[in-house]
């Protein structure tokens, strides 16, 4: 239950979380990778006000608000989360990527010829995709929660 996660141990998994997802602080992302970054810090800034709205939903109508929103906080989280997770791993693979490319006579014949840089290349295309285009559901979610319709709660039974 996601009100139960909240509040266990005085919210000591959401500090963890936290700390956690501030890997990019200490760790400066170059090139294209710099620019995804930046784009997913949004979503992590959204996903932590979602937190926050949850709680407050949740602190005012108890377990019934949780259990509501559950579901899209679950589906936002995951995917800011799994896009942290590709962008970590496409930090090591730009730097293996760009090793490769050094000594490479040009890109295509890398990409032709080399199946550790098809592997890097791909896990950098992989990540792209995701924080343009997979990323944005994580919008819709927060707008449901930030809402927090509870008209379900009022519902004749």
């Amino acid at each position: 239950m996601v009100g139960r996660k909240f509040n266990t141990k005085k919210g000591q998994l959401l500090k963890v979380l936290a700390e956690e997802l501030n890997w990019f602080d200490n760790h400066s992302p170059e090139g294209e990778l710099a620019g995804w970054v930046a784009e997913w810090e949004s979503y992590r800034a959204l996903m932590q006000e979602s937190i926050a709205s949850l709680k407050k939903t949740g602190e005012r109508e108890g377990k019934d608000g949780y259990v509501l929103y559950a579901v899209n906080m679950l589906d936002l989280m995951g995917d800011v989360l799994c896009c942290f997770y590709l962008l970590k791993q496409a930090e090591s693979a730009q730097i293996k990527w760009k090793a490769l490319l050094e000594g490479a006579t040009s890109q295509a014949e890398l990409l032709e010829e080399n199946e550790d840089a098809k592997f890097y290349w791909n896990k950098l295309r992989t990540t792209e995709f995701y924080v343009w285009s997979v990323l944005p559901r994580a919008l819709s979610n927060a707008k449901t929660i930030k809402n927090a319709n509870l008209a379900p709660l009022n519902a004749c039974l």
